[in-house]
């Protein structure tokens, strides 16, 4: 079905979530953990109360982050094709220049739906009950904690940022009535994010004028002219990760395994990869769909073995990846053990303990949860310090991570557009904005709708991800993005 047809490793998750809803064999809480922790990239699992996360000041300062300059030279020491990268892409100018004043002819009062004197409301759309309680919570926190940041500096022009939180209740129907409820009362749509955003479209698309900035997931949505996805959802998969195997670890992509969940979504997204590595010369031998609560991967192991299998790719959540590395160590098979992002988690090594040992993982997006990168990267700390702040309690995930970051991306425009805030003029600041970034995430196009290609290649080591032939602070783009449809 349509909301089915998502076509990337985040879909993967997705499509994790929607299995995880619909199985009825687990508790609501290991639901809604497994599910925040399928996503790409995606931590889940870190809670921080309101003294948690590591001290900042007042962030990036005025004019921002720099947005990432590329992979820039790559690991010390590293002699590995394409390791430094290639220059990568300059992102936006990163946060906003916070406590901007109104200026000499003030902000003009109230100059659209939402915005006031005082004040600027937008709407927010998340998952927040159902089959999964709390499962999409993030997106709204993270939005706010954003928000709560550049309030703390003065707000924008004179006006307090407010998040107006909708909850879709895990239902399409839902989504599309409490997104035009947002459409007829407040400014914009953003940091929404829910499986059924593609119900919610059906309102947008009916509302050209107004701005939707917020990381859709459905192709229905992403390809809508008025909504800005920081890291857009299109057909295909980046290369990067896949070029640095093949250099690394000589003939083993000749002969790879895949595991994947057994869902429409995920399917599609393993396709996807399942394409990138056969364009690079990747040849796999065995691939088997497994459902989303599957705990014993013995038999994938024997027949991995049997095939010689030297490589494997894991589009799945981390308890499959843990528990399929725990059956590979008890039957002593040792191939190089990858995933698009998805085991990036607390959960992988709190589950899987020593066999997740030199799992590698490549998301685009900086390590959000780990105190290095927090010391490294300004933008890191601000987000840690603030959701710690704003929302108290919430896992640091991917999730808050996209409302962070589209709250940020609205605030640029919003600047962009000027005092005197109107619904067009958002739109036209928006559409020159070419490239974000804010350097959590990776650089993506929302206006041209350009995926990502950048990413930070991690390693588990010692029980810890480290980055690994990754520059310290940035990001590795030495890939391209290959289209499959």
């Amino acid at each position: 079905m349509a909301s089915m047809r998502v076509r990337t490793s985040l879909a993967a998750a997705v499509g994790v979530a929607m299995a995880l809803a619909g199985c009825g064999t687990m508790t609501d809480s290991a639901l809604h953990d497994q599910a925040a922790r399928a996503a790409l990239g995606g931590g889940g699992g870190t809670q921080v109360g309101s003294g948690a996360g590591p001290s900042a000041t007042a962030g990036p300062g005025n004019g921002g982050a720099t947005g990432t300059t590329g992979a820039g030279g790559g690991a010390t020491g590293s002699n590995l094709p394409g390791s430094g990268g290639s220059g990568g892409t300059t992102g936006s100018t990163g946060g906003p220049q916070v406590g901007t004043p109104k200026g000499p002819g003030g902000n003009g009062g109230a100059t659209a739906l939402g915005v006031t004197a005082t004040s600027i409301t937008v709407g927010t759309v998340a998952t927040l009950s159902g089959p999964v309680p709390g499962l999409f919570q993030g997106a709204i926190a993270g939005t706010k904690a954003y928000f709560a940041y550049v309030n703390s500096q003065g707000g924008l022009y004179g006006r307090t940022l407010k998040v107006d939180g909708k909850d879709d209740a895990f239902s399409c129907t839902t989504n599309e009535k409490v997104t035009q409820d947002a459409i007829k009362n407040d400014f914009a749509l953003v940091g929404s994010f829910s499986i059924y955003d593609y119900c919610g479209a059906q309102a947008i698309k009916a509302s050209p004028g107004v701005a939707d900035v917020s990381m859709a997931i459905n192709p229905e949505h992403t390809a809508l002219k008025n909504t800005f996805p920081v890291q857009p959802v299109t057909p295909g998969f980046r290369t990067g990760a896949f070029e640095y195997y093949k250099a690394k670890f000589g003939n083993a992509y000749q002969t790879t395994g895949a595991l994947y969940v057994n869902s429409p979504s995920a399917k599609s997204a393993y396709d996807n990869a399942k394409a990138t590595m056969q364009h690079l010369g990747y040849k796999v031998v065995y691939e088997r769909a497994v459902a989303a609560t599957d705990s014993n991967f013995t038999s994938d192991v024997i027949q991995m073995k049997q095939k010689n299998v030297k490589f494997v790719e894991i589009l799945a959540n981390p308890p499959i990846i843990a528990n399929f590395m725990a059956a590979a160590a008890q039957q002593g098979f040792k191939p190089v053990i990858t995933t698009p992002g998805q085991g990036y988690d607390q959960g992988t090594l709190s589950q899987g303990g020593s066999a997740v040992e030199g799992l590698y993982t490549d998301t685009p997006s900086a390590l959000y949860f780990n105190k290095d990168d927090a010391a490294r990267i300004p933008e890191v700390a601000l987000y840690q310090k603030w959701m710690g702040t704003a929302a108290p309690g919430v896992a640091l995930d991917l999730f808050s991570v996209y409302g962070w970051a589209q709250a940020e991306l609205f605030v640029q425009a919003a600047r962009k557009a000027g005092a005197k805030l109107t619904r067009p003029a958002l739109l036209a600041a928006l559409g020159g904005i070419p490239t974000f970034s804010d350097n959590i995430l990776a650089p993506g196009g929302p206006a041209k709708k350009q995926a990502a290609t950048c990413y930070v290649l991690t390693k588990v080591v010692n029980g810890a991800f480290v980055r690994v032939d990754s520059p310290a602070s940035s990001y590795r783009c030495d890939g391209t993005f290959f289209r499959t449809g």
